[in-house]
């Protein structure tokens, strides 16, 4: 019962990070002071706040599934994000043409 406990935790902080890096990064921005990144890059916010929640989390509450299993959603949400912005992102040579 308890590691379904912890996987059901894992979304929750997901759900919870992921749309307020998407806040702060892509609607509010970040102040002058803040501009440079992991705080100005919405791939960066999400990927380390999620590491940091999922290992601060896991380890002073002694959740080792939530722990292992937030560090790799963590690992594959930084890879997915990566992957959109590298899809969506268009070159100037391929503008031209």
């Amino acid at each position: 019962m308890d590691l379904i406990f912890e996987f059901i935790l894992i979304f929750v902080v997901y759900m919870i990070i992921m749309p307020a890096a998407y806040y702060l990064t892509e609607i509010k921005r970040p102040p002058k002071w803040l501009d440079w990144r992991p705080w100005n890059c919405r791939r960066c916010l999400s990927t380390w706040s999620l590491l940091f929640a999922y290992l601060g989390i896991g380890i002073a509450f002694n959740l080792w599934g939530f722990c292992i299993g937030g560090v790799i959603l963590a690992g594959l949400t930084g890879i997915a994000l990566y992957i959109d912005q590298k899809d969506k992102t268009i070159k100037i040579e391929d503008y031209e043409n």
